[in-house]
């Protein structure tokens, strides 16, 4: 994938962190549960009571599964709204990332920024490597 596309993706997982934020928010419930693949596959409703799972989960998933395809951990690097508010999280914390766990990460979904948003030189050094 082209730098410049990778570099405006990135910025989704956080648009749908906000918009789960105020979702729930709005209307006081979890609003993002119907829609979130891991629910969806991984709460074995589909097994027991399929019509516990809403037709939106399986569209969501079938999307994400489908672009995982074709990026490389579509869902890690620009999706996840954990991910998103982990790396939120580490910005305003006492304790900054390690090296080692940005190198370490097998899905690459750990990012350093330099000042204003910018590739850090390490970043640039790891991309450079892959």
């Amino acid at each position: 994938m082209p730098e410049r596309y990778d570099r405006y993706l990135v910025l989704l997982k956080y648009v749908v962190l906000v918009a789960i934020l105020w979702a729930t928010y709005s209307t006081a419930e979890l609003v993002f549960a119907d829609y979130d693949p891991y629910r969806t596959i991984f709460s074995l409703h589909w097994l027991f009571s399929p019509d516990e799972v809403a037709l939106s989960g399986w569209i969501v998933t079938g999307v994400v599964l489908a672009l995982a395809l074709l990026i490389p951990k579509f869902w890690c690097r620009f999706a996840c709204p954990l991910g998103a508010l982990v790396s939120l999280m580490n910005r305003v914390s006492f304790f900054s990332m390690c090296l080692e766990c940005v190198d370490a990460c097998p899905q690459k979904a750990l990012v350093i920024e330099g000042p204003g948003g910018r590739p850090s030189k390490q970043e640039v050094a790891t991309d450079a490597a892959r």
